[in-house]
């Protein structure tokens, strides 16, 4: 059993802000599958509460998980 912690966030960029009522979408892709990390990219879009219709890109960012085990060491991401 594992489960899997953030280490680092690269490059986390905000291009507009987000209101109060808007709805967010978040958008994952694996960039990098690792022995015992996930590199994977984010991005936030958010569709306007005055709007509905305009969606616009709000932040990304790259994160870095790291699959751990019970004791919080390293472990396998896949294990056989």
């Amino acid at each position: 059993h594992h489960c899997y912690v953030t280490v680092a966030m690269h490059a986390v960029e905000f291009k507009q802000p987000v209101f109060v009522g808007d709805v967010l979408s978040l958008y994952a892709q694996a960039l990098r599958i690792g022995r015992t990390s996930l590199n994977i990219q984010v991005h936030v879009r958010a569709r306007r509460r005055h709007d509905p219709e305009q969606l616009i890109d709000v932040t990304q960012a790259d994160v870095v998980f790291v699959a751990v085990d019970d004791a919080g060491k390293p472990t396998p991401v896949f294990q056989a």
